[in-house]
């Protein structure tokens, strides 16, 4: 039996710092006509003492996921913290960057790993 790799390559967003304003930044740039991204996890920590903030993955500005993370505290530091793995991969609309984007002005670090499709193999 063959076995085909349905995808051109892989990628990962590590913040090299931390996301301190509400504006998106990219995870992935726009991967070229008749391509999608495909997100596969995503890693967040808050390590603002102040709020809490909803935190957003864009397929250009459009939401296809949301997640809360709470504000850090000293004594309970886990719960700054959440992580998601998704066995069904978010896809990112045709040729359309993958962003992630903070509700709140906070202290975020984010993480987002995924794939690009190849042409016409996913629906």
């Amino acid at each position: 039996m063959l076995m085909t790799q349905n995808f051109v390559s892989t990628w990962q967003y590590v913040s090299a710092a931390d996301i301190t304003d509400t504006n998106a930044t990219a995870a992935a740039a726009a991967p070229g006509a008749g391509r999608r991204h495909r997100v596969v996890a995503v890693q967040i920590a808050n390590v603002d003492t102040t709020p809490g903030t909803f935190v957003h993955i864009l397929s250009g500005s459009t939401v296809i996921w949301t997640g809360f993370v709470s504000p850090y505290v000293v004594a309970a530091p886990g719960a700054s913290y959440i992580e998601a793995t998704f066995p069904i991969p978010l896809v990112c609309a045709t040729n359309e960057a993958c962003n992630v984007k903070v509700e709140t002005a906070s202290q975020i670090r984010f993480n987002v790993q995924g794939f690009v499709e190849r042409s016409g193999t996913l629906a």
